[in-house]
């Protein structure tokens, strides 16, 4: 399976979820501001974007890559104090108080979508929004 196919699979299971947290809510009696990507949504792999089976990072100047798969977070291999008694990391926004320290993705990080992949996008642009003003600006 392709990273193409694995963000569409991610898509229709986070459309399940969101679908039968709507009908649980509407069956309990309550309501629910979650709300399914639309079709205009560009979810996924963009069409039209080549895929790459190789890239020169010098000559594209990459200079980091982080990559980051699994189902639970283990931050044992950052040695900063940014974390609180239970490990989770100390943070408003993906903002941690060491500076150049960034969190995407966590549950809960800012909103209930901050942890959903089709939905990171909000944080993705307050983060780089944050990092042109206080550390490039």
């Amino acid at each position: 399976m392709d990273a193409a196919e694995i963000l569409d699979e991610a898509d229709k299971a986070n459309a399940t979820f969101i679908s039968a947290a709507n009908e649980w809510a509407a069956q309990s009696g309550l309501s629910s501001s979650l709300e399914a990507a639309n079709d205009d949504q560009n979810l996924g792999m963009s069409p039209g974007i080549n895929e790459l089976d190789e890239l020169d990072l010098r000559n594209a100047k990459i200079g980091s890559v982080v990559w980051a798969t699994g189902h639970r977070f283990d931050f044992g291999w950052v040695r900063l104090p940014i974390f609180d008694t239970y490990g989770a990391p100390i943070q408003k926004r993906g903002v941690s108080n060491c500076k150049g320290v960034y969190f995407l993705g966590l549950h809960w990080m800012h909103t209930f979508k901050s942890g959903l992949l089709s939905f990171v996008g909000d944080d993705a642009a307050y983060l780089a929004d944050y990092m042109d003003s206080n550390e490039f600006g």
